[in-house]
């Protein structure tokens, strides 16, 4: 098994849940993401390591590009 996490680079216009990305379509969690401020209690993070419940099908969301952590 590869030593490689994958890594979701997520650009925080409409964060998953918020009322801005909801009435843009999206379909992700609302109060797992706490209304667009992060998953787990990850609201008060910096916007790099915030964390979020993304709905595969969510048309903002869902269809992100993987990439590989090279670290």
């Amino acid at each position: 098994m590869p030593s490689k996490s994958v890594v979701r680079r997520l650009t925080i216009q409409a964060p998953p849940g918020s009322d801005k990305a909801i009435k843009a379509g999206c379909l992700c969690p609302v109060m797992d993401n706490a209304h667009g401020r992060g998953a787990w209690g990850t609201w008060d993070k910096p916007n790099s390591e915030k964390v979020f419940w993304i709905n595969g099908d969510c048309p903002l969301h869902g269809n992100i590009k993987e990439t590989k952590d090279e670290s």
